[in-house]
């Protein structure tokens, strides 16, 4: 399992750092997120501006 911040900016684009599960179950809890897999959550930081946490589960290999 692997998860990521998204974050678009201003320019149609969106930088995407790989935090650790431990982070992203820490942002679930803080943002009311249900922690599904492959799930968008919204996070307000600024006025203008959100954050994207996509938790990413990788397929169990067979």
């Amino acid at each position: 399992m692997k998860a990521y911040l998204i974050i678009p900016n201003r320019y149609g684009h969106q930088t995407t750092l790989e935090i650790s599960i431990e982070a992203a179950v820490q942002i679930i809890a803080d943002n009311g997120l249900t922690g599904e897999p492959n799930e968008y959550g919204r996070i307000a930081v600024e006025p203008e501006k959100t954050i994207e946490v996509y938790i990413h589960t990788l397929p169990k290999e067979a």
